[in-house]
């Protein structure tokens, strides 16, 4: 939606993801591997941590 709105802004995001991705170690994620940090992520709370 942006790129159409404003080229302009959207170049500027590209290129501002792109230095985060070169700067960082960046995972590309799909749903599925979301849903499964977010089940290794409640799992570490209520389980592992039953106190906090």
């Amino acid at each position: 939606m942006t790129r159409m709105q404003d080229p302009t802004k959207a170049g500027e995001l590209a290129q501002w993801t792109d230095q985060i991705a070169d700067t960082f170690k960046v995972l590309s994620l799909d749903g599925a591997c979301f849903r499964r940090w977010a089940k290794l992520l409640w799992f570490e709370v209520r389980v592992l941590n039953p106190f906090k």
